[in-house]
């Protein structure tokens, strides 16, 4: 994924090449494939030279590679090192994923560079499905045909590269971790979705749904998930209180302190949600206000201050 990000933040592009475009490549010709350091340089290539480009860089990082042939076209996939028991690790949605040799490998159209990883992973699985099922795709794994084919040795470069803006890559990697890390989550969530949409009214399911991609820092996510279970329940104390947790993690304290507030108005007497004022006031400073929830807290359960012994001794006077 960050491969893919750092080539499209550089800005190389998908462009068919005018002299020979792999498509109508015939017979009695030969395409030429640019070498990766080629397409680097001049920032585009066609589908095969976006393959090797791809497929060059993971190798280089210890990744075993395959390039795709199918009609007209070539794109390519890669080993994530995972074995096929562990698939549902990386998806729930199997035709996203080739199994081969008992690992899991990710199909990627490489044309695709300059989108996300995610639209090239799912377009590289259509085209996998689509060609396999007809019978109509050939794999060619590199270390295989290195065996036949040995790689050349070229000469050093007479130009040198820039590396792509730091910023740019970061912002796309960001971007595609969050965007990952939601689609590995479909496994936990996916059973209290189902529980919610056989129960309605049972906004259970829907706050561990919510909670969870809290957890993994899916904050929007979680936000979205805490809507539906306040336009459900406009007086559930939970909605605020998980907010305001989430406020926390981020140490955005005055922020949770409004949460807290605003759920301790619907449940008065919770003492989790006096403890969570408590201690967003201590990251804050405001010594008086966390001892004074405390000791509300332990007021309506005793057994606060016992759970609680650390922050108990670091309000003492």
């Amino acid at each position: 994924m960050t491969l893919f990000d750092v080539l499209s933040a550089d800005g190389i592009r998908y462009v068919v090449d005018p002299n020979s475009p792999y498509a109508k490549v015939k017979s009695d010709r030969v395409d030429y494939v640019q070498f990766g350091r080629e397409t680097l340089k001049i920032k585009s290539g066609d589908c095969d030279d976006l393959s090797v480009l791809l497929s060059a860089g993971l190798e280089n990082l210890g990744v075993e590679t395959a390039v795709l042939d199918v009609p007209g076209h070539l794109f390519m996939m890669f080993n994530c090192g995972l074995d096929e028991t562990k698939a549902d690790q990386i998806s729930l949605q199997q035709d996203l994923l080739v199994m081969h040799d008992g690992k899991v490998w990710i199909p990627l159209e490489a044309t695709m560079i300059g989108t996300s990883f995610s639209e090239a992973w799912a377009e590289g699985a259509r085209k996998y499905n689509k060609y396999s099922q007809a019978g109509k795709l050939h794999a060619i794994f590199l270390h295989q045909a290195w065996d036949k084919y040995r790689p050349v040795t070229l000469k050093p470069a007479s130009y040198s590269l820039t590396v792509p803006d730091k910023q740019k890559v970061g912002e796309r990697v960001s971007m595609e971790q969050k965007i990952l890390l939601k689609k590995s989550l479909d496994r936990l969530v996916k059973p209290y979705e189902v529980m919610a949409a056989a129960e309605p009214k049972n906004v259970t399911p829907l706050m561990q749904v919510a909670i969870t991609y809290a957890r993994y820092g899916l904050y929007d996510a979680a936000e979205k998930t805490f809507e539906k279970i306040q336009a459900q329940q406009p007086d559930n104390s939970a909605v605020p209180n998980n907010r305001g947790n989430i406020y926390y993690m981020q140490n955005q304290y005055d922020k949770a302190i409004e949460s807290y507030r605003y759920a301790e108005q619907l449940a008065a007497n919770d003492p989790g949600i006096k403890m969570n004022l408590a201690m967003a006031n201590y990251k804050l400073g405001q010594l008086d206000e966390a001892r004074e929830k405390f000791e509300e807290a332990v007021t309506i359960d005793a057994d606060v201050a016992q759970r609680y012994q650390g922050l108990s001794k670091l309000l003492s006077r």
